[in-house]
């Protein structure tokens, strides 16, 4: 079930109706979010994933329920279309933003959701990290490397990243 573009932007405008207040997930976010839930060594249930796709309270304000089981819904489908893509050929698309002024891959937002994901059972990954084999290892460290330049703490130029991570992060 791979989703078209008119889906991918349906899902988009849903996200960004949600309160900005609260800093909701982007669509890039989210993707890197429910692909970070999906490879995780435990199960998280969505009871608990959901909250951190509506903001920084967790809490989701809909207007009204109709809204409410269209954006729930739209959220599902995409968790679903990433779990499809995974078992299919364990490997995804990242969902990228593209600066509207430079045309520029902002690979940034995936990472970001992705590590977030990491934080909801840190110890399934650390203990996924101890017994890994070298491909796995070396990929999650790759992850983890992509967060250290998004939050400012790598010693790799700007020219190195962004000729870099948008093409490898989907060989992670």
């Amino acid at each position: 079930m791979r989703q078209t573009r008119n889906t991918l932007d349906h899902l988009s405008d849903i996200l960004n109706a949600l309160p900005t207040e609260h800093f909701p997930m982007t669509l890039s976010e989210l993707n890197g979010y429910v692909t970070g839930i999906l490879a995780c060594p435990e199960m998280i249930p969505p009871s608990e994933w959901l909250r951190g796709v509506w903001g920084e309270t967790g809490e989701a304000e809909f207007p009204d329920q109709k809204t409410a089981e269209k954006t729930i819904g739209a959220v599902m489908e995409h968790y679903n279309s990433v779990a499809e893509a995974l078992t299919r050929t364990l490997s995804i698309e990242p969902v990228y933003e593209i600066d509207a002024n430079s045309d520029e891959i902002l690979w940034e937002p995936w990472v970001d959701g992705f590590i977030r994901a990491m934080g909801l059972r840190p110890d399934a990954w650390s203990g996924l990290l101890d017994r890994a084999d070298e491909d796995t290892r070396s990929t999650m460290i790759f992850l983890m490397a992509l967060q250290d330049i998004y939050t400012g703490n790598s010693k790799l130029t700007d020219e190195e990243i962004d000729e870099q991570a948008p093409d490898l992060i989907p060989m992670a």
